[in-house]
């Protein structure tokens, strides 16, 4: 018990200091219900978007399956859907790391500049944020890079799952950092 009590009293003063950031900075309470729907918009967006997309192809119904369809891919519509979902995936991770910015940025601003009283961190904290866009779209593409690559390998994995290749296992385990059965 000796050993983990320097360990028990910073994550005591670790708290301490987050309920004095939430009680001087109460608006931070806000970043994520706007972010959320920011996120909203945009996936409502992207869902109309890729209907359209789909509905590009050729669809062709039979009568007994109504309301299903069978959907003929074009190659355009192919490659557009492969970089419509990719779009997804970046802006999903832009749009996650986002709020953590100007949170983390609003709490580095009220503790380095406590004496200074400020009129809005969150306000200079979103300016940062604009200032520090492509540091953030950067982080993004490559969470997004590598998500898809994730995604990727799941579709992969389950067209695969009957196939005993080892190869396509070494590949699939080598990716996704798991065995695969």
């Amino acid at each position: 018990m000796c050993l983990l009590q320097a360990r028990i009293k910073l994550a005591v003063a670790v708290l301490k200091a987050s309920v004095n950031f939430v009680e001087d900075v109460r608006t931070v309470m806000l970043v994520p219900p706007f972010f959320f729907l920011v996120s909203l918009i945009f996936y409502i967006f992207w869902i109309f978007s890729f209907m359209y997309l789909m509905g590009s192809n050729d669809i062709s119904h039979k009568t007994n399956t109504l309301p299903f369809a069978n959907v003929s891919w074009n190659d355009v519509a192919r490659w557009l859907t492969i970089i419509h979902v990719f779009g997804l995936v970046w802006v999903h991770a832009f749009l996650h790391a986002m709020p953590q910015f100007v949170i983390a940025s609003t709490a580095c601003l009220w503790y380095f500049r406590k004496a200074q009283k400020q009129r809005s961190p969150i306000l200079l904290s979103i300016c940062r944020s604009i200032l520090h866009l492509g540091s953030i779209a950067m982080g993004a593409l490559l969470i997004g890079i590598l998500d898809y690559i994730r995604m990727v390998v799941q579709v992969i994995e389950v067209r695969e799952q009957g196939d005993e290749s080892r190869r396509i296992k070494f590949f699939l385990e080598t990716i996704s950092g798991s065995k695969t059965k």
